[in-house]
């Protein structure tokens, strides 16, 4: 097998694993979060697993587009899914709906190209149940 393929095979069944075991509320993560670039989870409290993503600065991507109480959504496909298939309206309504509802797990990779593979992976993966990227 490649080395990059198995690589972003353990790095998926790693973040799998914290997502079902130890997710972050996201006080907790603003706490733990680092500017390094990696995948996250989104995990709904009661859907299961509805987004993965990934960022080159994974600090920005989540505290700052993802849990931002603007009433812009353009920069979070995200939270433009969340309005979209949960019915609510963006601004300080959709953040406290986040930080009350979801929780988020996190991997850091240091290589862009494993980085990709290993959110293709999960999206692959987690596809055939409530992921909001399928949306």
């Amino acid at each position: 097998m490649n080395f990059l393929v198995e690589k972003a095979l353990a790095y998926s069944k790693d973040i799998l694993n914290r997502v079902d075991n130890y997710p972050l509320s996201w006080l907790e993560l603003k706490e733990k979060i680092s500017t390094n670039q990696g995948v996250y989870i989104i995990k709904h409290n009661s859907d299961g697993v509805i987004y993965v993503g990934k960022g080159k600065n994974l600090k920005r991507r989540l505290i700052s587009c993802h849990l931002s109480g603007e009433k812009k959504v353009s920069t979070s496909s995200f939270r433009r899914k969340v309005i979209i298939f949960y019915g609510l309206t963006a601004g300080k309504p959709l953040l406290n709906w986040i930080e009350k509802n979801t929780k988020v797990a996190f991997i850091e990779i240091e290589n862009s190209d494993i980085c990709h593979l290993t959110e293709a992976l999960l999206i692959a993966k987690l596809r055939s149940k409530k992921l909001l990227n399928s949306a």
